[in-house]
Formats: C-alpha cells, sequence, structure tokens
C-alpha cells in the first residue's frame, strides 16, 4: 500500500517536472490569455503564447500584432495596457509582450 502511494506521488511529481521542463502551460491557459488580450483595444492578433513555472511565479510570454504605422510610444503604451489585462487576470504572474507590425 505505502510502495503504491510513492509510485503514485513520483509520477506526479515527474508529470509536473516535465511540464515545467517542456513550458506546457497548464491547460485552458493559453485560452484565457488569447481572450484578455483580444479584448484590448488596438491589438489586433495575439500568438506564441508561452507560460511556464519557474518556482513559484508564473512566466508568461507573447507576441502582439500591432499596427506598425503608429509611434514607438504607442505601441509600448499598447504592451503596458496587454501586461495590465494579463495580470488582472493573473495578478502574480510575471509578463513580457513584444509587439510586432502587422
Amino acid at each position: 500500500m505505502v510502495a503504491a502511494i510513492v509510485v503514485i506521488v513520483s509520477i506526479r511529481l515527474g508529470r509536473r517536472t516535465l511540464a515545467g521542463l517542456l513550458d506546457e502551460a497548464p491547460a485552458g491557459l493559453r485560452e484565457q490569455i488569447s481572450g484578455a488580450v483580444s479584448r484590448v483595444s488596438g491589438v489586433r492578433g495575439c500568438r506564441h503564447i508561452r507560460a511556464r513555472h519557474s518556482g513559484p511565479t508564473l512566466f508568461i510570454d507573447l507576441v502582439i500584432l500591432v499596427d506598425g504605422r503608429q509611434s514607438l510610444e504607442n505601441a509600448h503604451h499598447l504592451t503596458e495596457q496587454v501586461e495590465r489585462a494579463i495580470q488582472d487576470l493573473l495578478p502574480e504572474a510575471d509578463v513580457t509582450v513584444h509587439p510586432e507590425p502587422f
């Protein structure tokens, strides 16, 4: 009985570790992030969403598609809005947003 519990716990820890090494996001998280980002005015698309844990911190990286004719200042402001939208969803997340012209 004890051996079976040890095996089950070991498998769970192994899966969690492997998921972290493979940058596997928790189920449904990419869709939640994409939904939050799509509600930010001025964002024309969202791709390459990566979410991974490192210790207790959730790191999120993503690319947003923006109007390439706007100023760098406006594009930066837009990335800050996206960061806030994601942090409203996941307050403890460390978020990096990369804008690309569309």
